[in-house]
């Protein structure tokens, strides 16, 4: 393996690891500065690759790897699920077709109006637009496929609430609420003002003011909510709230681990300001 430096999440991730290790008396050590983890317990060894445990099959990881092919398969099994749209890079087709991907994409940004582009694989809420006009839809395709060979188009959707349900052997073991930080005007106190009493400092709110053309001078009205981020990934800002129980999206998530027949998986699941819980 190339000489893979640790980040903060790799050493909150590995701090985890040797503390569970220590209570459960089971031998631990790195290797590979840090991107592999050897336990042992008695004659029982395994490892940790990454963040990948070794209890799934590799079919099932794999799938589950590729944003485009749990859909297919969470939408043959008639679980809510987001819809995608797969775009391929020209490298992927035939010699003799001359379809190409274009109007594939405005079929699907016309049909939806406001849409999100991202790469087919990948996580932590990386290179992902948000597009609602032509030149921005143009701006994200262009910039995707410059640097990944399949991107995914699907319909945005205004979100409530994201939950994450771990479910491990087919029951639940976790499940937790993350939660957009916002703040709240009273009609007189600037947004910086705002920011600065909540001791809110995270780049990437202020980046993403920056992009919704939102000034850090302009007054909110009295009661009116500024929500800071656009998604709920918790390396972006978004704050974790756990949850003793959601029996519907605890189904939802039992059925979409049987369905890709994992045994270990972190499921999330949006639920829409309507109400709706899609996969």
């Amino acid at each position: 393996m190339k000489n893979l430096k640790i980040n903060k999440k790799r050493q909150l991730f590995l701090d985890i690891i040797r503390e569970i290790a220590r209570e459960l008396n089971l031998q631990y050590q790195t290797l590979s500065e840090g991107w592999i983890i050897y336990l042992k317990n008695n004659n029982k060894k395994g490892y940790i690759y990454l963040y990948g445990f070794g209890i799934n099959e590799d079919s099932s990881a794999k799938i589950c790897s590729d944003k485009f092919a749990t859909y297919l398969i969470l939408r043959e099994n008639n679980i809510p699920v987001i819809e995608h749209e797969l775009i391929y890079t020209q490298i992927f087709y035939y010699k003799n077709d001359t379809s190409g991907n274009w109007k594939k994409i405005l079929d699907f940004f016309g049909k939806h109006k406001k849409i999100v582009i991202k790469p087919n694989k990948g996580s932590s809420g990386k290179n992902i637009y948000f597009v609602e006009n032509e030149t921005q839809l143009e701006k994200a395709v262009s910039e995707l496929l410059s640097d990944s060979t399949q991107i995914v188009l699907t319909p945005y959707y205004e979100i409530k609430y994201e939950y994450r349900i771990v479910v491990l052997d087919g029951q639940v073991e976790l499940i937790f609420r993350k939660k957009i930080p916002f703040i709240q005007g009273d009609g007189k106190t600037p947004i910086y003002e705002l920011l600065q009493k909540h001791d809110i400092n995270n780049p990437t709110i202020y980046k993403n003011l920056l992009e919704r053309n939102i000034k850090l001078s302009d007054i909110l009205p009295e009661g009116k909510k500024l929500f800071l981020l656009k998604q709920h990934n918790l390396t972006g800002g978004a704050d974790a709230e756990i949850l003793n129980k959601f029996p519907e999206a605890e189904k939802i998530a039992l059925k979409t681990a049987d369905a890709l027949n994992i045994k270990f998986a972190s499921i999330d699941i949006i639920e829409t300001t309507s109400g709706e819980l899609r996969v």
